[in-house]
C-alpha cells in the first residue's frame, strides 16, 4: 500500500518583523557589523482615491551581518510576505508591477511567494558589501522533526485545506493505510553556503556574484536529540469517523505504529535552489581576488574608483530597477553623480576581464 504523508502547512505572517533573530543562530565570537531591514517591492498602487501611493505587495527581511574573521555571515529572520492589493483596489487604486515581476491583480501562488523570497535573500547576499571572493554563510531558523507512523481506523476521513483554486478535497482512509505526522524535536539553525563565482551563460554574458552551493545544519545535531513522545504531543493529527448508529462524525487519533529519528527540517521558502537548476550555464569558475573599490557609498558628488582591471563601463539602477543612462561616464578614476536625485542606487561596473562588480550607494 502506498504511503501517504500529511504535511501541516504554516501560513505566512502578515505583520512586519520587529526584532532580529537571536539565540538560535548567534554567531559568537563573530563581530556584529550591522542590523538591517530590507523591503523588496513587487506591486505598487497609484492614482488612489485617497491620494496615497504605496507598495502593496512586498517581502520584508530583517537580518544581521557579522564579520567572522573576514568571512561574511548574514543571519536572517523569517521573511514576511505582505499582500494588500484588495485594500488598494477598494480605494480605487491602479496596480503597477515593479520590475522584474509581472503579477498585478493576478492571483499569487505559493510558488510565486517562494520565488519572491529567494530573490530577496539573494539580493541581500549580493548587496555589494564585503569580500568578493571565497565563501559567505546565510543562517536562518529551522527545526529538528520526527516522523510518526500512524494507523487510523478504516473509514476515517480528512477534509484538506483549500488549494490555490479554493477547492477542498476529502481524503478517506482505507484498510492498511499508513499516514505520517511530523512533530518537533527541538530548534536548529539552517545554513546556506554561498560562493563568489564567475558565471558565463550560453548567451555569452559573464558576471560574478554570490551563489548558493550547499545547504547544511548548524548548531545541535538533530540525530542526537531524543525522540519526542507522541502521546504527550498536543497537536495530534485528527480525522473524522462516521458513527454507523447516528451517522454523525466523531474525532479520532491515529495509533502509533512506528517513529523515525529526529532529522533536520529547513523551511524550503528560505532555501535558494542551486543556480545550475535556475539558469543555463556553460561554465562556473571561482573568481580571482582582484583589487577593486568604489567609494564612498554615501555620495555627495563623486565616487572614486580604484581597480586592478580597467573598467569598460558602468550602469546605474535605482531601487525600482530603472536604468539611469545619463550618468555613464568615468572621468579618469572619478564618477560625477552631481545631479542624481537623493535615494538608493546600485552601480554595476563591467571590467575588461568580463567580471562585474556591484555596489550599493546612497546619494545625498
Amino acid at each position: 500500500m502506498k504511503k501517504i504523508i500529511l504535511i501541516l502547512l504554516l501560513a505566512f505572517a502578515i505583520t512586519p518583523i520587529s526584532k532580529a533573530q537571536t539565540g538560535l543562530c548567534e554567531t559568537t565570537p563573530c563581530t556584529l557589523v550591522s542590523m538591517d531591514t530590507e523591503w523588496f517591492p513587487i506591486v505598487k498602487s497609484t492614482n488612489c482615491a485617497n491620494g496615497q501611493h504605496n507598495f502593496v505587495v512586498m517581502v520584508i527581511i530583517t537580518y544581521a551581518t557579522y564579520d567572522c574573521n573576514g568571512k561574511i555571515t548574514k543571519v536572517m529572520n523569517d521573511p514576511v510576505f505582505i499582500d494588500d492589493r484588495a485594500e488598494a483596489l477598494a480605494n480605487g487604486c491602479l496596480l503597477e508591477n515593479v520590475p522584474p515581476y509581472s503579477i498585478g491583480s493576478n492571483p499569487i501562488s505559493a510558488l510565486n511567494i517562494r520565488d519572491f523570497i529567494v530573490d530577496a535573500i539573494n539580493a541581500i547576499m549580493n548587496d555589494g558589501t564585503g569580500a568578493t571572493n571565497g565563501t559567505a554563510d546565510m543562517l536562518f531558523p529551522g527545526s529538528c522533526n520526527s516522523l510518526v507512523k500512524l494507523n487510523f481506523p478504516a473509514g476515517s476521513f480528512f477534509i484538506q485545506a483549500p488549494d490555490d483554486r479554493g477547492i477542498r478535497d476529502t481524503f478517506f482512509v482505507r484498510n492498511n493505510t499508513i499516514l505520517y505526522q511530523s512533530i518537533p524535536c527541538g530548534e536548529a539553525c539552517c545554513k546556506v553556503v554561498y560562493e563568489y563565482r564567475l558565471i558565463t551563460t550560453e548567451e555569452g554574458l559573464t558576471h560574478s556574484k554570490w551563489i548558493p552551493t550547499n545547504i547544511q545544519a548548524e548548531g545541535p545535531h538533530c540525530e542526537s536529540l531524543p525522540q519526542p513522545d507522541y502521546n504527550n504531543y498536543t497537536n495530534k493529527l485528527e480525522a473524522d469517523l462516521i458513527d454507523p448508529n447516528t451517522g454523525l462524525p466523531t474525532k479520532v487519533n491515529g495509533m502509533v505504529v512506528g517513529q523515525e529519528p529526529c532529522e533536520m527540517m529547513c523551511p524550503r521558502f528560505n532555501m535558494p535552489p542551486h543556480p545550475m537548476f535556475k539558469t543555463k550555464s556553460t561554465s562556473i569558475t571561482p573568481n580571482t581576488n582582484l583589487g577593486f573599490s568604489a567609494k564612498p557609498t554615501l555620495v555627495e558628488e563623486y565616487i572614486q574608483v580604484v581597480s586592478d582591471i580597467k573598467v569598460k563601463k558602468f550602469v546605474i539602477y535605482d531601487n525600482m530597477g530603472k536604468k539611469h543612462e545619463k550618468f555613464n561616464k568615468i572621468n579618469g578614476d572619478k564618477i560625477n553623480l552631481d545631479g542624481l536625485k537623493t535615494g538608493i542606487y546600485f552601480i554595476q561596473f563591467y571590467l575588461e576581464n568580463n567580471d562585474v562588480k556591484t555596489i550599493k550607494i546612497f546619494k545625498q
